[in-house]
């Protein structure tokens, strides 16, 4: 069986069919698509002096590289992000980002918690109590993304002055940046002026350590939200700041912006973390990704490929196709980082007829090439767990015997 004339038909058909089992594996589910868990918690905080609830979910295949997005205003807010990221993250749908733990924390009284000389407390109980725990619990390594919404958004940017907390990534929508609140919990007059001072110490902070930053307003916002958004980027975008992103909509009111937002940053977000080495983020790719790199590939712009870890079959196989006669070494490089990608996500066998395909597409390239020791390997890798229902099983069984008589031969 030679690869140019029979590889890829029985591999199509076998990805077709796959692919089509894969969606139908996942017992869909209307109210919880994904399969995470939601979990209620409690904190009793020693900086609030108080017991705080907050609400969390764990994605299905949790590992150590999972990041944490963290939702202020968890309690209206948490659901938008937990839709957004859900979906974001189908690698069915769009991989646009990897599965997530998805933090939401309420607040009973806003600016207390977030403008006045109390949030310092409330900071400390967010990075020092919450996400401390959720990180031991689920011996978590991977970034940390805050999201905030107006009152919220200030918050994460004077906790951004005062002290990075680990920050990778940030979400601003509707912020503004004012001179600092310091009143107490029974005196909540508010500052109005906008400070340049603390823009510029916000943007030594961000560039000091890295953070991403993705900034939102709209033309209906309030007129200093909007500016703050514009002095931003005056001083963003003047450095140069590679890690900065905004957007001025031309449509959504103050209230509606979060909905605009957070799947624009959470896309902005995870394309840049794909540039950044120092993460440790075991990067999904978007067909668009595949594509461009492809197509960069083809017009000699680009040499090799940067990131690859997981793709649907029809995708992997074109791509794997592309490479095979030019570039033998790298088809191969390819598919060990879709195996390792599928392994690292594969804790309860939901993915081995994928990781099967992986396995038996390498077998094949190595038996045109007539490494048959390693077709072997793959071929026994792979044939333990194919599916009963894969309609090629048999003849991919028949070319496993075929290449078990050419190594003992």
């Amino acid at each position: 069986m030679t690869l140019k004339n029979n590889l890829f038909t029985s591999l199509i058909m076998m990805s077709i069919q796959l692919f089509s089992q894969s969606n139908e594996s996942t017992n869909l589910n209307l109210i919880n698509y994904n399969k995470f868990t939601v979990i209620e918690d409690t904190i009793d905080s020693k900086y609030l002096n108080q017991k705080r609830n907050y609400i969390y979910t764990i994605p299905e295949n949790i590992n150590e590289h999972t990041p944490i997005i963290l939702s202020l205003d968890g309690n209206y807010e948490f659901n938008s992000v937990v839709g957004n990221a859900s979906f974001l993250s189908d690698i069915f749908v769009t991989s646009e980002i990897l599965p997530s733990v998805i933090i939401g924390v309420g607040s009973k009284d806003r600016l207390s918690d977030y403008v006045t000389i109390n949030s310092k407390n409330f900071k400390k109980f967010i990075f020092n109590e919450i996400i401390f725990k959720i990180r031991k619990k689920y011996n978590l390594k991977g970034p940390l993304i805050v999201v905030g919404h107006s009152h919220g958004a200030e918050f994460i940017i004077n906790s951004v002055i005062d002290d990075s907390s680990g920050i990778n990534a940030i979400i601003l929508v509707s912020p503004i940046i004012r001179d600092n609140v310091n009143c107490s919990n029974t005196d909540k007059k508010e500052s109005s002026a906008l400070s340049k001072e603390k823009i510029n110490s916000f943007y030594n902070a961000v560039k000091k350590n890295n953070i991403i930053v993705t900034n939102y307003s709209s033309l209906n916002d309030g007129s200093k939200r909007r500016n703050s958004l514009i002095k931003m980027d005056s001083i963003f975008k003047n450095q140069k700041y590679p890690y900065y992103y905004s957007e001025i909509f031309k449509y959504g009111s103050h209230n509606t912006m979060f909905l605009y937002s957070i799947p624009h940053g959470l896309i902005r977000i995870f394309e840049t973390f794909r540039q950044l080495e120092n993460l440790s983020v075991p990067y999904l790719l978007s067909q668009e990704d595949i594509i461009l790199q492809m197509d960069s590939i083809a017009n000699e712009k680009q040499k090799s490929f940067n990131y690859f870890y997981f793709m649907d079959p029809n995708l992997l196989i074109s791509l794997v196709g592309s490479l095979i006669e030019s570039n033998f070494n790298m088809a191969i490089n390819v598919l060990e980082w879709q195996k390792n990608r599928i392994d690292l996500i594969n804790s309860n066998g939901i993915y081995n007829d994928m990781l099967s395909l992986v396995l038996i597409t390498m077998a094949e390239i190595y038996n045109d090439n007539k490494m048959y020791d390693q077709s072997l390997k793959k071929y026994e890798e792979a044939i333990p767990i194919i599916s009963e229902n894969v309609s090629n099983k048999e003849s991919i069984i028949r070319e496993y015997e075929l290449i078990k008589t050419k190594v003992k031969n």
